[in-house]
């Protein structure tokens, strides 16, 4: 069975090495690995053809984002399996790929999914579980797991089938700012039978500050509420959709505890969106959220007029609730 290891690669080169060895060290043998260098002006892609071999896939163009570059990784590969992982990421052992497709042939799954550490720049700080109990589980019960519990949707803790996630290339790559893990994962599932989760931390996924705290767009927020609108259409079970609702809403309040630029159009329809979803919804109930986030919840579900100002100064506000608590 044939593994395609996908490396979306965008000025890297402070960790592109320990990335690019952590893959070409697998034990897993039946593996190409194809990289696409999204017009990077360091020197990422003198790295990569340092360690590229006869199974390697260059592929070096002018910047078009990560969304169009994903697709054109899974264009590109010719696997069975595909796998994906980001170029500041790493492989936690060197049977990640062996374990993957030890999985897929003994159970005949659409999916294998796993645990992953987290770090921030070079701290590594935790283990994160994906959801569902370890084994082998229907889609449906995949889903409700991490619907319920709010969980990180992430392409680079998987592995998937090249047939399947072909039909998710034309309508879910698509070019969005926020979700759009979210929006290829949950239709890949939603289009999957059986799915795997083995019990074990396959990657080190690195987060960086500035990402942390930059600046959001009202308009990336309205966007993803559109794009959770599209997969809950998809869904026909009543009781997953109703836990659906619910993740729509987790995802979409996130947009309180950010940093929102430009006071605009976009900006007003947001905020209807979230005095809309407070009003209507026990939103401090949700698991995913932390103490200091439900009390601010409460608070603006039973003072309503001060969501006039939370996209702007929320930031602010939630740091000083945050200390007092």
């Amino acid at each position: 069975m044939k593994v395609s290891i996908l490396i979306p690669v965008y000025n890297a080169s402070k960790y592109l090495s320990v990335c690019l060895e952590s893959v070409y060290n697998q034990t897993y043998s039946d593996v190409e690995v194809v990289i696409i260098d999204d017009g990077s002006v360091d020197n990422s892609l003198e790295i990569i053809k340092e360690y590229a071999n006869e199974k390697t896939i260059i592929i070096s163009r002018e910047n078009r984002g990560i969304n169009q570059t994903r697709k054109e990784l899974v264009l590109n590969s010719t696997g069975n399996i595909l796998v994906f992982i980001d170029s500041d990421d790493y492989f936690n052992n060197l049977n990640v790929i062996e374990n993957y497709i030890s999985v897929f042939e003994n159970y005949n799954c659409d999916m294998v999914t796993s645990n992953y550490t987290r770090g921030i720049n070079d701290v590594i700080y935790e283990t994160s579980e994906s959801p569902a109990s370890s084994g082998l589980q229907t889609s449906f019960e995949y889903l409700s797991k991490m619907i319920s519990d709010n969980s990180c949707v992430a392409l680079w803790n998987k592995a998937f089938k090249r047939s399947l996630l072909l039909s998710c290339v034309d309508n879910d790559f698509v070019d969005l700012k926020l979700g759009e893990d979210l929006l290829i994962c949950m239709s890949y599932i939603l289009n999957s039978d059986k799915i795997y989760k083995l019990d074990i931390e396959s990657i080190l996924y690195r987060e960086h500050e500035s990402s942390l705290t930059k600046h959001k767009h009202a308009r990336d927020y309205l966007e993803l509420n559109r794009v959770l609108l599209s997969i809950s259409k998809k869904i026909t079970d009543e009781d997953l959709k109703d836990k659906f609702k619910l993740f729509q809403c987790y995802h979409v309040l996130q947009a309180i505890f950010c940093q929102i630029s430009n006071k605009d159009n976009d900006y007003m329809e947001l905020n209807d969106l979230v005095v809309s979803m407070v009003k209507n919804n026990k939103v401090w109930k949700f698991d995913g959220f932390r103490y200091w986030k439900k009390y601010y919840l409460i608070l603006l579900h039973f003072s309503p007029k001060l969501i006039d100002n939370i996209l702007i100064k929320s930031l602010r506000l939630a740091i000083k609730i945050k200390s007092i608590l």
